[in-house]
Formats: C-alpha cells, sequence, structure tokens
C-alpha cells in the first residue's frame, strides 16, 4: 500500500484487514501510523541491504541492474515514495541513507553503460537525473525491465548526440571554468 500509494495512501482500516487484524490489533501491533510508517523505514533498510549485496554482483547496468530493479520491485517503489515525500525527515533520512549506500555500487555500472569514463561528477549527476525520471515514471502496474531500459537508452541518445557534436565528456573542466 505505502509503495504504491505514498503515505497518504495508507489505509488503516485497510491495512488491517490485509493483514488479517482489526483496527485495534493495527494500532496495539504498530501503535499509530507513525509506527507504521517506522516499521516500513526499518523493513526497507534490510531490503535495500539485500539489494545492495546483489547490486555488488551485477556485472553491467543493462541487463543486470536493470533486472534487479524489477526483482527489488516493492524496494524500488517504496524508495521512490520516499524520494517524493522527502519533506518528512524520516523518509528523507531513509532515502538517502539508501542512495548513499547504493550509488558507489551502481556509478561504475551505470559509467560503463554510458561509455563515459573519467568524469565520475558527470557521471554521478546523470544517475541522478536518471533516477529523478524514472521515478516520475514508473507506477507498480508498469515497472518493467522495458520501461526502465527505455529511460536509460534515453540517456545513451543524449550522450551519443552530444559527443557527436564534438564535446568532451571524459575530460574534467578547468578550476575556475
Amino acid at each position: 500500500m505505502f509503495s504504491v500509494n505514498g503515505p497518504d495512501g495508507v489505509q488503516v482500516e485497510k491495512l488491517a484487514r490485509m493483514l488479517g487484524l482489526n483496527k485495534s490489533g493495527f494500532y496495539h501491533h504498530f501503535g499509530d501510523r507513525e509506527g507504521l510508517f517506522t516499521f516500513i523505514v526499518q523493513h526497507h533498510s534490510r531490503m535495500n541491504e539485500q539489494f545492495y549485496n546483489e547490486i555488488s554482483a551485477a556485472n553491467s547496468f543493462s541487463p543486470g541492474f536493470l533486472n534487479l530493479v524489477i526483482k527489488y520491485r516493492t524496494a524500488v517503489l517504496v524508495q521512490m515514495q520516499l524520494r517524493k515525500h522527502s519533506d518528512v525527515p524520516m523518509f528523507r533520512d531513509a532515502f538517502q541513507a539508501a542512495k548513499k549506500r547504493n550509488t558507489p555500487l551502481i556509478l561504475p555500472l551505470w559509467e560503463d553503460y554510458l561509455k563515459i569514463s573519467g568524469n565520475p561528477a558527470l557521471s554521478k549527476e546523470l544517475y541522478t537525473i536518471f533516477q529523478d525520471v524514472f521515478f516520475m515514471r514508473i507506477a507498480n502496474e508498469d515497472l518493467t525491465f522495458k520501461l526502465a531500459e527505455g529511460i536509460a537508452m534515453n540517456f545513451l541518445r543524449i550522450i551519443s548526440a552530444v559527443k557527436l557534436y564534438g564535446i568532451k565528456l571524459n575530460t574534467p573542466k578547468p578550476p575556475g571554468i
């Protein structure tokens, strides 16, 4: 429910029924909605640890990493909701913790995929933009490998166009420019 609709879409009565609890059983278990959100963030952290371990074994952005995105669909959708609702400190902190942990493993795969080595700042910026575009485009029902790869391929086309016009991507800008 949270991964699809975010915090505003979490309805205690509906969730309690899904868990086989009545409303009072839900409140006994979680305390309140904040308790539920704390549980969700903690669970997300555990799922992210598994995701991280598998990213470290991925040997490519596509299909390797993108297949993991599909495999960990719920964790990816929760990460998207945390990003969208980063005005809530608990969600912002959880989003940033997962991003900080995963990005160093993803960036080399991303750089290789885009064929832009030697400019980690550019790679990181492009990956951040990719992630934001990805989060804007996905929903539970259409999170497929084809969609994820299509978004990534748009970045390949951009890089190809930039290279075609003679802009060098592998050389960091000199200081002061």
